[in-house]
């Protein structure tokens, strides 16, 4: 199967707004910028547009790594070169006030 191959990337800040600190922000960052990482190939990274498309939010690099299928070196990774730009307490946490 052939596939086309890959625009470059252009590193200006214009047009990367979803890397701040030198860290990729996986809930905005376009498919050129998940390139980047080791742990992405094309299908990788088409596959966490399609579930950001359809409504999925990443809290940590766990949640990426079990909806990607990633091995624990490609997660360890992911933390050290991503941010979250999401609380983690909006995960499912109910608060009861007395």
């Amino acid at each position: 199967m052939d596939m086309p191959p890959v625009p470059p990337i252009i590193r200006t800040e214009q047009t990367r707004p979803s890397v701040q600190n030198d860290n990729l922000n996986i809930n905005s960052c376009n498919i050129e910028e998940l390139l980047v990482l080791d742990c992405f190939d094309l299908p990788r990274a088409r596959l966490l547009e399609d579930l950001r498309g359809k409504g999925k939010k990443f809290y940590n690099a766990e949640d990426v790594g079990s909806m990607l299928d990633l091995k624990p070196h490609e997660v360890e990774e992911l933390k050290n070169k991503v941010e979250f730009d999401l609380p983690v307490a909006t995960r499912g946490i109910r608060r009861v006030e007395f």
